[in-house]
């Protein structure tokens, strides 16, 4: 799987645009409105093979034209973050005791 480092500095300018475009309120957070969005925005980043975690997301805030809340940012870098956990987690072997399994559901 790539990392972050694969992606290049265009690359990294369309993912802040976009995420510019989803998030409505750089400084007061909206989470049901504006999270789901970039939830969506993340987790395709990470489908296409890439490691999306928080330092990748900093390098986004960055090139941003944006302002971004300091607590906007936390909160999205844990929601990149899981969902980076999320895509890759179901087949890790370190994270396995954390998935459950049908058979453990059938009690």
């Amino acid at each position: 799987m790539p990392n972050d480092m694969d992606l290049t500095n265009e690359q990294l300018a369309l993912i802040a645009h976009k995420l510019d475009i989803l998030i409505g309120n750089k400084e007061h957070r909206h989470p049901f409105r504006d999270y789901p969005k970039a939830a969506v925005l993340f987790h395709s980043i990470n489908n296409l093979g890439y490691y999306f975690y928080s330092d990748t997301l900093e390098k986004v805030f960055d090139i941003s034209k944006e302002k971004y809340s300091d607590n906007i940012k936390e909160d999205l870098k844990h929601h990149a973050e899981s969902l980076t956990y999320l895509s890759d987690g179901l087949t890790d072997p370190i994270l396995k005791d954390c998935v459950i399994t049908r058979e453990e559901l059938a009690v």
